[in-house]
């Protein structure tokens, strides 16, 4: 059932972020909030305050469209059952935004990430590997075994480069010159199994 309504907890989950961050500004429209201490927040010092419930109402009709209201129908149903339509659902909806984000990035990287890149990264998750890392250059020969496979792919693209792809993506990190798998790179393939993703890719 979860799986059904990510979507609509993505997009509902971003105004609960918003309103949350704001809530200082709105207790007055949500009143149980004063009884978890949420109330005692100075009010001096405050910059001018812009109109959050107009810019709330901007998003709701920037988001608005017939499948979205379908989808949080069904979250609201979801969510009244299992913890109310209080401020109880922030913490599940913050929950539900964060792995509907992640997912996304994960999809994302997976459009672009290389076989050879792939296979890097399971080198590196191997338990050993995990603590102590590789130095940069030993990892060099996943590079040159995939230029040579695919010479066309490779002919403008350098080890530097391939490299700092895992690095700006946060899947490897550079600790004293030793590159190390990141928590997102083994969450990464851990979701690649979940899925069904293939590690036989180009490159």
């Amino acid at each position: 059932m979860w799986n059904a309504i990510g979507i609509a907890c993505g997009i509902i989950g971003s105004v609960a972020v918003f309103c949350f961050i704001f809530r200082s500004q709105i207790i007055d429209l949500f009143p149980r909030l004063k009884t978890l201490g949420f109330a005692s927040f100075s009010q001096k010092n405050r910059k001018p305050e812009r109109d959050l419930r107009a810019e709330a109402d901007t998003l709701l009709r920037e988001l608005d469209n017939e499948l979205i209201r379908e989808q949080e129908k069904i979250l609201s149903t979801e969510l009244e059952k299992r913890c109310g339509l209080s401020v109880e659902a922030v913490p599940v909806l913050l929950r539900f935004l964060s792995a509907v984000a992640i997912a996304y990035r994960f999809l994302n990287d997976y459009m672009f990430i290389y076989g050879s890149q792939l296979s890097l990264l399971d080198y590196l998750n191997e338990d050993q590997r995990r603590l102590t890392g590789e130095p940069a250059e030993s990892l060099r020969v996943f590079y040159s075994l995939a230029a040579v496979q695919y010479p066309s792919l490779y002919k403008n693209d350098s080890f530097d480069r391939w490299l700092g792809f895992l690095k700006d993506r946060i899947f490897l990190r550079e600790d004293n010159g030793r590159m190390r798998i990141t928590v997102y790179g083994r969450e990464f393939l851990a979701h690649m199994v979940k899925m069904g993703w293939t590690k036989d890719r180009l490159g």
